[in-house]
């Protein structure tokens, strides 16, 4: 990769990269269960499941696709 114009960039690539390590392995499992639970009660796949995330906040998370969120089953 080449050089970013923006510091800010590179310190973000390297939060988002793989860190293969426990921590990172805790929260793929913690969010496959997010994403099972949701595929058992929605009937739906969610559109993404990450186990690394940028954020400070949150380890992983589960996206699903702004319709469905809309939806109401009866």
């Amino acid at each position: 990769m080449g050089e970013s114009k923006f510091a800010g960039r590179s310190m973000i690539e390297k939060l988002k990269r793989n860190r293969k390590d426990d921590l990172q392995a805790l929260v793929a499992v913690h969010e496959t269960g997010h994403a099972i639970c949701y595929m058992f009660t929605q009937g739906k796949y969610p559109s993404k499941v990450f186990s690394v995330s940028s954020t400070a906040f949150t380890g992983g998370m589960m996206l699903v696709k702004n319709e469905d969120l809309l939806t109401v089953k009866s």
